[in-house]
């Protein structure tokens, strides 16, 4: 690919409307409601810390990224557009948002991974990447994933043993258990419990209507105003869809939603940013 990511991020793959804009912690900080841990609330650790001044920079260079796309050849089936997204909104948590870094749906550890060792080599913080899924695939498939598709996802779909994946963490640098904490488990068993309190880029990949609803209700309140979420099968499978559309509604969400585009000019993935909305859910 010519140039490098910035370009092919306002060429509108990664959104339909203007892109990220960088927000200090304080500005994200300042809510009555969370009290964040992660980062400290002086925001000059985040904004002038040198590794993070490297960073806003260095993850605009095609040779800097691609060390990190490495991680994921063999290991994951998210396209080139979605990875760089979820790339680039990583970047963004890194230097903005504090809480940690949560993904729901890990199959073989791609994404994961990836995440893990750009918040190993750039975040100042401490965060902590936590991975939660069954590893026994997808769930039993529910009537809001038929509605008007046949790409349902079949049961036991995208299974990876969580043996398998850990291994797949420590070969890639990344199992150190204050980093990367991996949760078996159904989701309305893992998540009510989730060991994590404030999250600063959520990222879903768990196909179809329960998978992608549960994370919501569970995880949603937690993201720190400002904090990042992604979605990833939100145009390709139908229940995922109805899950984000129905919660998002629910809660009255107004961010607008950012469209991941394809090559094909189709549309995958989506993400938006959360605001203040989140007084909505103290009603």
């Amino acid at each position: 690919m010519a140039g490098n990511h910035a370009q092919f991020i306002q060429s509108g793959y990664i959104a339909s409307t203007p892109g990220l804009h960088l927000r200090t912690a304080a500005t994200i900080c300042d809510s009555s409601i969370f009290k964040c841990r992660l980062c400290p609330q002086d925001q000059t650790v985040l904004l002038t810390s040198p590794k993070n001044q490297q960073l806003y920079t260095a993850l605009n260079d095609d040779a800097f990224a691609n060390t990190y796309f490495a991680h994921t050849v063999g290991l994951s089936v998210v396209s080139r557009p979605r990875l760089i997204s979820t790339f680039y909104l990583l970047r963004e948590a890194i230097l903005a948002v504090p809480g940690d870094v949560v993904e729901t749906g890990v199959f073989m550890g791609g994404s994961g991974i990836m995440m893990a060792n750009v918040m190993k080599d750039w975040d100042p913080c401490g965060r902590r990447y936590f991975g939660f899924d069954s590893f026994q695939g997808l769930p039993q498939p529910v009537k809001e994933d038929a509605l008007g598709t046949t790409n349902i996802g079949a049961q036991g779909l995208f299974a990876a043993g969580v043996d398998i994946v850990k291994a797949n963490f420590a070969k890639h640098g990344v199992d150190d258990p204050k980093l990367v904490q991996l949760i078996p488990g159904w989701f309305n068993e893992s998540l009510p419990t989730a060991p994590v309190d404030h999250i600063a880029f959520l990222r879903l990949d768990g196909d179809l209507y329960i998978s992608t609803w549960e994370a919501l209700i569970y995880l949603y309140p937690k993201v720190a105003p400002g904090g990042l979420i992604y979605v990833d099968d939100y145009g390709s499978f139908n229940g995922c869809k109805v899950a984000v559309d129905k919660y998002r509604s629910m809660h009255r969400i107004a961010a607008p939603l950012h469209w991941i585009r394809e090559p094909g000019n189709y549309v995958e993935a989506v993400w938006w940013r959360k605001d203040y909305e989140i007084q909505y859910m103290q009603d």
